[in-house]
């Protein structure tokens, strides 16, 4: 019979699953990492203001909008003039106030170290104010934060290395253009998140965008605002569930990413129902989407067997801010995201983490390796259109013809794309 290299994405996909499971250390997907050049503290850097660090004199002046060509400095007192108390311009919006707050502030960083020197700015007729300032969407690009927090700095601050730790995380990577659609684009897209989700605006066009990542720093960090914790985080790293905003029910993708958490805001279940109710009520698979993490750190969102009540209160949903306590502790991923063993402590060594981690890999990869083998039987035995074990595959390039998938059980439907059917069925195996 006729063979091929099956991609086995039930498997490839419960991987995901099992990462959320598990506590899967979440790998980095490289990309262009390595100093800023000409960053604060590589002997390159730009004109400074009283107190001020400075800023990158390279990296800014291939930012800079035309219009701000031979600007010079005027000071944060200047800005305020306009964005301060008195809130005289178009969006009414005192910024200076809550900047002064920040820790950005406290330290010495001032508008221009960001935003370029704006004396043309200034002068400008209204009509030019927009293009005579570093602004949207160049402004929210990471190389503009990387200036100070990145590996040219580290010798002298070592904190200080997020642009690189970010630029090797999952967070880097350049989004595809079908992310680019409303709905979406608010955890997909940069820009559409800060400027629609956090900033009230409307969708940015298409024409506006230079750059794509799926999450840059502005995305989880306010510039201009103290935030909800420390670091000018938009959004706190602590929340209970709340079924209203992300339970299986909801289906608006705006009030999905609506939902007051840092991570959970996009890092949610969208709406996806494991009951056995939701399971069954469609007839090819459930409303799945790959972030349910956090639904599944308060224990909520899967299918639930047995009579005993499932535990949700565990250790890990109470733990002190949840997710970052793992994913970005002390000597684990910081902005990489890496889940290391490290952030277990204080509650277990080191060494008892990664025996509890490998532990429940295992088990969890045993039970999708058994789940793929059924499969494959089944396949087997059914060998549609000469496929052999690879009957049970998708019906996309090299799979089952569209009259073959038709006599695919739903039970075999389920199980090849549905992550909570799945591990609902592999309880059987």
């Amino acid at each position: 019979m006729k063979r091929r290299d099956v991609r086995f994405s039930i498997y490839l996909a419960l991987g995901t699953l099992g990462a959320a499971l598990a506590v899967f250390a979440l790998a980095g997907c490289g990309g262009n990492s390595g100093p800023i050049p000409g960053a604060v503290g590589s002997g390159n850097t730009g004109g400074t203001s009283s107190g001020g660090t400075g800023g990158n004199g390279i990296v800014l002046a291939a930012l800079l909008p035309d219009g701000q060509t031979g600007a010079t400095r005027v000071g944060k007192e200047t800005c305020g003039g306009c964005h301060g108390p008195g809130k005289a311009t178009e969006d009414d919006v005192d910024k200076l106030t809550t900047f002064n707050e920040t820790m950005h502030a406290k330290n010495g960083i001032e508008c221009e170290d960001c935003h370029g020197p704006g004396s043309n700015h200034v002068n400008a007729a209204p009509e030019n104010r927009k293009t005579t300032i570093l602004g949207l969407p160049n402004i929210a690009k990471p190389e503009v934060c990387g200036q100070c927090h990145g590996a040219v700095t580290k010798a002298a601050l070592p904190a200080l290395d997020q642009y690189d730790q970010w630029s090797a995380s999952k967070h880097f990577e350049i989004v595809e253009r079908e992310a680019f659609r409303p709905g979406c684009n608010l955890c997909h897209f940069d820009l559409a998140r800060v400027i629609v989700g956090e900033e009230g605006g409307v969708d940015p066009t298409e024409e506006e965008v230079t750059a794509l990542h799926t999450v840059s720093c502005a995305v989880c960090h306010d510039p201009h605002g103290k935030g909800a914790d420390e670091p000018q985080l938009r959004h706190p790293t602590t929340k209970p569930y709340d079924a209203a905003l992300i339970g299986p029910t909801v289906s608006s993708n705006a009030v999905l990413a609506s939902f007051d958490h840092v991570c959970a805001e996009c890092h949610n279940g969208r709406g996806i129902d494991g009951s056995d109710a939701g399971l069954n009520k469609n007839t090819s698979r459930a409303d799945v989407h790959h972030s349910n993490q956090f639904n599944m750190l308060v224990g909520q969102g899967g299918s639930e067997v047995g009579a005993a009540p499932t535990k949700r209160a565990t250790a890990h949903m109470s733990i002190e801010r949840q997710c970052v306590h793992c994913h970005m502790g002390a000597g684990a991923g910081n902005h990489t995201m890496l889940a290391g063993n490290q952030g277990c402590t204080p509650c277990h060594a080191p060494s008892e983490a990664a025996s509890l981690r490998s532990s429940a890999q295992s088990e969890i990869q045993g039970k999708v390796l058994s789940l793929q083998a059924r499969l494959n039987a089944w396949g087997e035995g059914a060998n549609l259109d000469d496929m052999g074990e690879a009957s049970w595959e998708y019906g996309s390039e090299g799979g089952p013809s569209s009259a073959s998938q038709k006599v695919i059980p739903i039970e075999v439907k389920r199980a090849r794309h549905n992550y909570a059917y799945v591990v609902r069925v592999a309880e059987a195996c």
